[in-house]
């Protein structure tokens, strides 16, 4: 039963040329992987790359940001482990020791009381940076 409700959901995605979440994730890994010339294009075109709500991504969504980011190795992360949407925060953690392992990593700063006025304040000033 829940197969052929699975089936039917995808034949209408397909149908109506849309994609879930996960969807996307998979796809932009898939079309990334199958064709270099398209990740290329996309590492030219985004020489920085900034994730906020870092301790909330996942690995195929890590896979992208290593992607994006692996030709310039401009990357910057911001992220609370005390905020993560797992219950645990486990996931996001593996993940951003998973990144800080694979990237060249030049900096890191630990920001243990993370405020909305903090991370405003983060946000231009790394944006300050980019122009």
């Amino acid at each position: 039963m829940l197969a052929e409700v699975y089936r039917t959901y995808a034949a209408r995605c397909f149908k109506a040329n849309a994609m879930d979440f996960d969807d996307l994730l998979l796809n932009t890994n898939i079309l990334f992987r199958d064709f270099p010339d398209v990740l290329v294009k996309y590492q030219e075109r985004f020489s920085y790359v900034l994730v906020d709500e870092y301790q909330d991504t996942n690995y195929s969504q890590y896979l992208i940001v290593k992607k994006l980011a692996a030709s310039h190795q401009n990357i910057c992360v911001v992220g609370d482990d005390a905020q993560s949407i797992y219950s645990s925060g486990e996931p996001g953690l593996k993940i951003f020791s998973s990144l800080k392992t694979t990237m060249l990593i030049t900096s890191f700063l630990n920001l243990n009381k993370t405020t909305d006025r903090l991370r405003q304040l983060l946000m231009l000033q790394i944006q300050s940076l980019l122009i």
